[in-house]
């Protein structure tokens, strides 16, 4: 049987006067099957959702872009134009080499070239290129496209992505008239991905149906979240250019923007932003409906749209369907229910969920979008759900805000009747339910950051997970000082945040020295060795381990009870080997005897028998034996060796002459440790060193994607795409790295110490 897919395929290649026949002959008497064809035609003509951007204030200005159909762009041939917004226009075109196949074009519009927009519109092409899930658009390629119509060659961006053909989510789910369990079960695909952008440090901030589409892949329904076009980065910027909302302007689609997105600044948004906009939409696929309908917000003054999304408690999505009207047959047969059965089928679990993610509160919704998703999971399975009713002191302090002259005058009356002692026994009796609460609320708060943090302790400092760490981290901090908890409660969260604090110091020296070593591959000169070094002995001296004050042994003997040994014990090697080229170079000289004392402390903090032979090969000026290398690895176990003791077999084997188990332990290591950065970044430079620049361009891409502040390895990609004739790629480069410098994470540790200092 063929899909329906492969039917569409087919359908969208044909003139469309012929279409007609063909749904005539292949869909015949499937009266169902030529409805879901019809529908995917008319949105594949219709404009593009990837452009659901506001309205431009200059009519006309892609007439006059120098891009059209039939055109050339790199590797693609524009076929048709697909649609526009107030910022880009997409086009549907066929990439040609290495692959060839269909793909969305996406290209800014002339007049629309300011700093700002020029920023937006390359932060949605980066958060579209960090994401990989299969339920996100993906993002292929990019670059610039000259445009002769400006008078001066301007080059506009432009980026290449899935072509996504569907239909919005609630469209789909209408169209085929999908049960509440079946529309559960898609929009769970939803919330991971979004739950993927949040890991990936970026709030999409514009989540509605036509940016959640539905396609076909062999028969079957999957959804693709598109247009990050208003993203919000996290943690990270996502463009060189700085990307402000401005004062006063609402992102977003207002029948799906959260409270706090409709402040005055609209600043205070994060990831819990994203899922009441997912609540939003769950409540359309139940209800029809949006819980502030867009009729009502279309009449009202930007001041009462704007109270209406922070104050307006809509009702369940239950009590919305039950008082449908007539509208409720129609509802019914897109659910394949009864009319009478559908509210009851919606009643209880299922409008606790929408409602807690719809909490104008956002404490009180769910933490994550993986939160939201396993709920729902639970409610599929008739589990008992976290969410539920609010209690009665919620209630009750609800009532208190919504009425506090009222509540206040009756106070004044109690006290004048003599009440007052019956009022303070109920306010002590409240402050007690609070406190309860408020320890159960941050307990678990812990409880979710502890876990994350513990997920982290052994990764790379560059893990995604670490953003989703700081991110629960940071919840736990806002409840511990907004809400009042026990002494027990406060005792558990300081020394969490203690252990928290500890491993956060770990990663910064992890990353530090990372930098440190970018900086050595890339620098050859005095001076820069002499910064460097000096910055070795900081890093380690702010660790609590200071090289001038502290002989050798007692150092290596201190270092040996530390946690984190090994990457102290990186540090010193690092140390020493900085300090023998340094000398090298005409600084202070550092002598043999000198240097195997260091060698012999390092041997007792990290007394692991591989490292102790690795550093005597590294080091020594005496003759490198291979024999001694081969005994050591063969007593070692290198499936449980970390990426840098894997480096630095490598450079063992590189030393004793014996090139072939050098490559094969670099091609293990970087197998193992793909994230990496110095793995990846020294076999670029490896590559570099025997003119391979295609091979070592692509791995100094993947390192900007793992650091992409630290200018060293900006200014190697430079260097290489230089060398490999890509001249304006060297030139942005070479750009990217003179901003990266200025805010570098080693300049900003630098500033810090010196500051402490």
């Amino acid at each position: 049987m063929i899909s329906e897919e492969s039917l569409f395929a087919e359908a969208i290649e044909l003139p469309t006067q012929e279409r007609k026949a063909y749904l005539d002959r292949v869909c015949e008497a499937d009266s169902s099957l030529r409805e879901r064809m019809e529908r995917l035609l008319l949105a594949h003509e219709q404009t593009d959702p990837l452009l659901d951007f506001e309205e431009s204030a200059e009519d006309g200005a892609s007439d006059r872009l120098n891009v059209d159909v039939g055109q050339d762009i790199g590797p693609y041939r524009l076929l048709q134009k697909l649609g526009e917004g107030g910022f880009g226009v997409v086009f549907m075109a066929e990439q040609r080499a290495p692959v060839r196949r269909q793909v969305a074009l996406k290209v800014i519009k002339p007049g629309m070239d300011s700093r700002s927009v020029v920023a937006r519109f390359e932060a949605e092409r980066q958060a579209l290129a960090m994401m990989d899930h299969p339920n996100i658009a993906k993002v292929f390629d990019g670059g610039t496209v000259s445009d002769s119509n400006s008078g001066s060659s301007v080059q506009r961006p432009y980026f290449v992505m899935e072509l996504v053909r569907g239909v919005p989510i609630t469209e789909y789910c209408d169209a085929n008239s999908l049960s509440t369990a079946e529309r559960m079960q898609l929009f769970v695909s939803v919330c991971h991905a979004v739950h993927h952008a949040h890991q990936k440090g970026v709030i999409h901030r514009d989540i509605k149906p036509s940016n959640v589409m539905v396609t076909l892949h062999d028969g079957e329904p999957v959804v693709k979240v598109i247009d990050f076009g208003v993203a919000k980065a996290l943690h990270q910027r996502l463009t060189e250019k700085t990307l402000f909302t401005q004062y006063g302007m609402m992102v977003g689609t207002p029948q799906y923007m959260s409270p706090e997105q409709a402040e005055i600044s609209g600043l205070d948004v994060d990831t819990r932003s994203d899922v009441y906009s997912l609540a939003v939409l769950l409540y359309e696929l139940m209800t029809g409906t949006t819980p502030l309908e867009a009729k009502s917000l279309r009449t009202a003054g930007y001041q009462e749209l704007q109270r209406m999304i922070r104050e307006e408690e809509p009702p369940k999505p239950s009590q919305r369907v039950s008082s449908s009207g007539a509208k409720l047959t129609v509802l019914a047969k897109h659910r394949s229910v009864s009319p009478s059965q559908l509210p009851r089928e919606i009643s209880g679990d299922l409008d606790w969920i929408v409602m807690k993610g719809l909490e104008k509160d956002r404490r009180r919704r769910y933490d994550t979008a993986s939160d939201f998703a396993a709920d729902i999971q639970r409610a599929l399975k008739n589990e008992p759900v976290h969410a539920g009713p609010p209690s009665a002191l919620y209630r009750t302090k609800k009532f208190l805000l919504r009425h506090r002259s009222q509540v206040f005058a009756a106070a004044l009356l109690l006290a004048v009747v003599g009440l007052v002692g019956g009022a303070a026994w109920q306010t002590q009796r409240l402050r007690k339910a609070t406190q309860q609460q408020n320890d159960s609320q941050l307990s678990r708060a812990v409880d979710d950051a502890t876990a994350m943090l513990l997920s982290v302790n052994d990764s790379t400092p560059n893990d995604d997970r670490w953003d989703g760490t700081d991110l629960l981290v940071s919840r736990v901090r806002e409840l511990s000082l907004t809400t009042q908890v026990s002494a027990v409660t406060a005792q558990r969260t300081h020394q969490f945040l203690k252990r928290y604090e500890a491993a956060r110091r770990d990663r910064e020296f992890v990353l530090a020295m990372e930098e440190l070593l970018v900086q050595r591959a890339t620098q050859n000169d005095l001076a820069s060795w002499t910064a460097m070094e000096t910055e070795f002995r900081e890093i380690l001296r702010q660790r609590g381990y200071d090289v001038d004050r502290e002989s050798p042994a007692d150092l290596g003997e201190r270092i040996h009870d530390d946690p984190t040994n090994v990457k102290l014990t990186d540090a010193l090697e690092l140390w020493i080997g900085t300090r023998q080229h340094l000398a090298d170079l005409g600084g202070p000289a550092l002598t043999s005897e000198e240097k195997q004392t260091w060698i012999d402390a390092m041997c007792v903090s990290d007394p692991d028998p591989l490292r102790a032979v690795i550093r005597q090969i590294v080091y020594s000026t005496e003759s490198k034996e291979l024999a001694s290398l081969d005994n050591a690895v063969a007593e070692s176990d290198l499936t449980q060796a970390c990426a840098r003791k894997l480096s630095w077999l490598s450079e063992s084997y590189a030393k004793v002459g014996d090139p072939s188990r050098s490559e094969e332990v670099l091609r293990l290591a970087l197998a193992r440790y793909p994230d990496d950065l110095m793995l990846n970044f020294e076999h670029a430079q490896s590559l570099m060193s025997e003119e391979q620049w295609e091979r070592a361009i692509r791995y100094l891409m993947r390192c900007t994607a793992i650091r992409p502040e630290i200018p060293g390895v900006w200014e190697t990609l430079a260097e290489a795409l230089r060398q490999n004739g890509e001249l304006d790629a060297a030139e942005h480069a070479l750009q990217v790295a003179v901003d990266c410098r200025s805010d570098s994470f080693l300049s900003n540790q630098a500033i810090s110490l010196r500051d402490q200092g």
